[in-house]
């Protein structure tokens, strides 16, 4: 016997996803008391704020995700590379050992692309994204398809 659904949940995410599903009405408002949501900021950090809540009210953030690089200190220190921050991958000491989910599948690495657009500005943050592509040897739909190395 089939069930019918009328909705679903949606856990994780950024609010670049929830703004698409709320454009094709696929979320509700939220309903909660003035007094919390006021007391909820309208965004975190710098120099671009991370936006914590939708102002239309169909989303609110309930988490901070941390992530960052993770890297083989042995395989760095045989190719002669330091990685101190996101601009040292572009190094080209480091073509095709760089391993990386698609934005279109992955929420963490579409808002990776999101941060280095909007850190960057539109063309800069394009062309650092090209060639951090140009130094990319694996990249696969999500974190689970990754080779254990």
């Amino acid at each position: 016997m089939e069930r019918e659904t009328s909705g679903r949940c949606f856990l994780g995410g950024e609010g670049t996803l929830f703004d698409s599903l709320a454009a094709k009405n696929l979320l509700e408002p939220i309903t909660i008391p003035k007094k919390i949501w006021d007391e909820i900021p309208a965004t975190i950090g710098k120099p671009v704020g991370l936006p914590l809540k939708d102002p239309k009210q169909f989303w609110v953030g309930t988490t901070l995700e941390p992530y960052g690089l993770i890297y083989q200190p042995k395989l760095l220190k045989r190719l002669g590379v330091e990685i101190k921050d996101w601009d040292d991958l572009l190094n080209p000491k480091l073509k095709d050992q760089i391993a990386q989910c698609t934005p279109d599948r992955s929420s963490s690495s579409h808002a990776t692309y999101e941060v280095i657009l909007q850190s960057y500005g539109w063309e800069k943050g394009w062309d650092w994204l090209k060639k951090m592509a140009a130094n990319t040897g694996i990249l696969r739909p999500v974190r689970e398809t990754f080779p254990t190395w």
